[in-house]
């Protein structure tokens, strides 16, 4: 991800008109398919799980909130744009992902107009047959095989996202102290 790519994405997602809309982000290891920057857009008629936890106000980055998720199977963080700069906005959020990306941590962003979502995780272990990007980090698993479909449980999964998705202890305290020491320069 580049602040050119972020801002272009953000760009669009201002022009949103639906809370259904999302534009999304997988970086390696956390789900993308190609090594190369994309995003994709994504409709889902509701609110997702994740866009429906808790989040507690933590810090800001400049004038940019930044929300910790309290209830929600992975760690993340919610970034809220509270101030009419766009580059401000912008160069909050990439100092985040440049953090994730010096600890060597995966993650999966999703942009709606006036936050952004950026899931940390372990890297890329998929459960058989469902590859773990932002729809499934967000609460929407999305199971192609039907066979899986019926014969996986919801254990099977929370397991799966306790043991192979979900930061380990020490790995979230340590990006959770570097987080909290980001400044704007």
């Amino acid at each position: 991800m580049t602040l050119d790519a972020l801002q272009l994405g953000l760009a669009l997602a201002r022009h949103f008109t639906s809370p259904y809309l999302r534009l999304a982000f997988n970086s390696l290891q956390a789900g993308a398919s190609v090594n190369h920057l994309h995003y994709q857009f994504w409709r889902y008629p509701r609110l997702l799980p994740l866009e429906q936890a808790s989040f507690e106000p933590w810090r800001t980055i400049g004038s940019v909130q930044l929300l910790l998720g309290v209830e929600h199977p992975v760690h993340a963080v919610k970034l809220v744009q509270s101030s009419s700069s766009h580059e401000e906005y912008a160069a909050a959020i990439m100092a985040v992902l440049n953090l994730c990306y010096h600890q060597h941590v995966p993650f999966n962003m999703i942009i709606q107009p006036q936050h952004v979502y950026i899931v940390f995780r372990q890297p890329h272990q998929p459960l058989p047959s469902i590859n773990i990007g932002f729809p499934e980090v967000s609460g929407q698993l999305l199971v192609l095989d039907a066979d899986v479909y019926h014969h996986t449980t919801a254990e099977e999964v929370r397991q799966h996202w306790q043991q192979h998705v979900r930061l380990q202890a020490n790995v979230w305290l340590t990006l959770k102290r570097a987080l909290s020491t980001i400044r704007l320069v």
